[in-house]
């Protein structure tokens, strides 16, 4: 699931906060640790499924897009810590039964090394996001832009391979530019988090944000370096 929540960085500064920054910032990454926690749960739970009618598969895909963006939507949508970390895990475990099977293509050790270039490449971009005093609002709508625009391009690439071009190199392409793109992201959710009030509510939110952007960077990281079985 590719998605930008912008209505939490619409909320307004009040100046009410319950958390230190450092507290903030160690809340969102504990809950965002979470968060990937639960969705390796639902990876496990998935790995092994096989769909041998591809409508089967494409229901299940769209099953799962659609249950996770109303975990995220759940996420957002309240002020109730409780009801952000139910909505988060929701958001989390359905994505990662999702992306079980595609896992189950891939040997372990490449897995492995997806998840630690992932969290290598998260950590640096939230950190950069973090420190920059400016204020970066103004990326929200061309990285929307883009984000539909590579969501499209997934789209047509099968039709695109139709036409002549190779299938194979297109995805390359388009996988390269996903992870270009959710680094972006990965900085200005960071940036954006440190204009909220550190409250435990927006923490918690926020890490709904990094965990996807971490889920989409896997993915992608892996779908170039992972070696098949």
């Amino acid at each position: 699931m590719e998605t930008i929540k912008t209505g939490l960085y619409d909320r307004p500064r009040t100046g009410y906060d319950t958390l230190s920054q450092r507290a903030f910032m160690f809340a969102i990454s504990t809950f965002t640790a979470m968060n990937i926690a639960v969705a390796a749960l639902g990876a496990a739970v998935s790995y092994n499924w096989a769909f041998s009618n591809p409508w089967w598969l494409l229901l299940f895909m769209v099953a799962c897009t659609i249950v996770s963006i109303l975990g995220a939507i759940l996420a957002h949508s309240n002020e109730d810590p409780m009801t952000s970390i139910v909505g988060g895990f929701i958001c989390a475990g359905v994505m990662g039964m999702m992306v079980g099977p595609f896992i189950s293509i891939y040997e372990i050790g490449s897995v492995l090394q997806a998840l630690v270039v992932t969290g290598g490449v998260v950590i640096l971009t939230g950190f950069i996001g973090a420190i920059i005093p400016k204020d970066l609002s103004m990326w929200g709508a061309p990285l929307m832009a883009g984000l539909l625009g590579l969501i499209v391009l997934y789209l047509v690439a099968p039709l695109m391979a139709w036409l002549g071009l190779d299938y194979k190199m297109t995805v390359t392409v388009l996988d390269i530019a996903g992870i270009v793109l959710f680094s972006a992201i990965m900085v200005y959710d960071l940036n954006m988090a440190a204009r909220l009030d550190r409250t435990l509510d927006n923490a918690i939110d926020v890490a709904v944000n990094v965990f996807l952007n971490f889920a989409n960077i896997f993915i992608r990281v892996l779908s170039l370096m992972g070696k098949k079985k």
